[in-house]
């Protein structure tokens, strides 16, 4: 980049001195690739001359998602009959089991008895699929409208990751709100759950710590910090511009 940065480059032993912070040191290596990978993305974004036509892309595939969200929920009913011994058990065959609980809500069933010898384990995989496939198809369309729901949350953390790109002065604290949503989106599968915008909470203190690590400024963090889990879906709200 050609500017000054509004950060420091991050490294595995801010990340490994984090995950300790929080007991969760198995994670180190995870959040120094996420932050890595999120740094190398943002400069790329502000320096790529396709910004636009990216942002006008997602943007598309973000409206294509919500109309289909709510196509289903408006033809649910003439929708499920032939949907249920086609896409939906082929979206059961797709998905894990934990995948299909999570969207769903319900526990998939699970074969009581390891199996030991190769045969057996063909066929405990294939009770496996099967089981995915009813369960999907007894869930109806709601499934598929949930399934788009959360790739079109993920969209919106997409759209989030791209700085505000106008030419001129940059955005001030665009890298700071992009490194938010990006741990927002990871932070439920290091701590197994949802991120919330209380100064006290957990996600907090974990934004402000990597602020911290990569010297990056925190005045304003709570308002941030709230502002992008609104925009990205996670707290319930109309859109909130960023700061």
């Amino acid at each position: 980049m050609t500017r000054a940065r509004e950060y420091e480059l991050f490294t595995q032993r801010a990340a490994s001195r984090i995950t300790k912070q929080f007991g969760i040191s198995e994670r180190g290596s995870a959040l120094a690739e996420l932050i890595v990978r999120t740094t190398r993305n943002y400069e790329d974004h502000l320096l790529h001359p396709k910004y636009h036509q990216r942002k006008d892309a997602l943007e598309k595939l973000r409206q294509a998602l919500h109309a289909m969200e709510k196509l289903i929920a408006k033809r649910e009913r003439a929708l499920e009959p032939p949907l249920f011994d086609t896409l939906l058990p082929k979206l059961g065959e797709l998905l894990s089991e934990e995948g299909l609980e999570k969207l769903t809500g319900i526990a998939v069933p699970r074969p009581s008895i390891a199996p030991i010898t190769w045969t057996q384990q063909l066929d405990a995989d294939e009770q496996r699929q099967l089981n995915r496939e009813v369960q999907a198809s007894r869930a109806g369309p709601k499934l598929l409208a949930t399934f788009l729901r959360e790739m079109r949350l993920a969209v919106d953390v997409s759209l989030a990751k791209i700085p505000k790109h106008k030419g001129g002065r940059p955005v001030k604290h665009g890298f700071r709100n992009v490194l938010i949503a990006v741990l927002a989106w990871d932070y439920h599968q290091f701590f197994d759950d949802r991120p919330t915008s209380s100064p006290e909470g957990q996600f907090h203190k974990l934004c402000r710590a990597v602020c911290e690590e990569m010297n990056i400024e925190e005045v304003g963090l709570s308002k941030a910090v709230a502002a992008v889990l609104k925009k990205i879906g996670f707290i319930p709200s109309t859109q909130v511009p960023l700061p």
